[in-house]
């Protein structure tokens, strides 16, 4: 019967361990530079109204939203890709990702910003 607990208390405590970790309203969430696309992706961010605190110290950041931005040269209004990932700065764990090919830059950041805040209220 030990065996079992103890056994129980190993599994359920791995298990907790492997979970993503929670981001809340009020996150502290540092932008990285990219090609000027996070005044761009802030702006967003305030726009929409997402519920986390900018911040311009990464050391302060408890996530860290990385962008990685490819356009087909001489393409105006296609071959447009971006990826957004945000990151958990204590433990490397990416918390929420998300990429677009639609449109350019306005309409990435736009997009993300209201994915992120459905993604930050529906853990409250």
């Amino acid at each position: 019967m030990s065996r079992f607990i103890a056994i129980s208390i190993l599994v359920f405590s791995i298990a907790g361990f492997a979970q993503t970790p929670h981001m809340g309203f009020g996150a502290r969430v540092f932008v990285e530079p990219k090609n000027d696309f996070e005044r761009i992706l802030t702006a967003s961010l305030r726009e929409e109204e997402v519920p986390v605190i900018i911040v311009d110290d990464k050391n302060e950041a408890d996530y860290i939203i990385k962008t990685t931005i490819t356009q087909d040269a001489g393409e105006m209004f296609s071959g447009f890709n971006a990826s957004m990932v945000v990151i958990d700065s204590r433990s490397s764990q990416i918390v929420f990702k998300y990429s677009d090919d639609r449109g350019g830059y306005w309409g990435v950041a736009y997009e993300f910003a209201i994915h992120l805040n459905e993604f930050i209220v529906k853990q409250e």
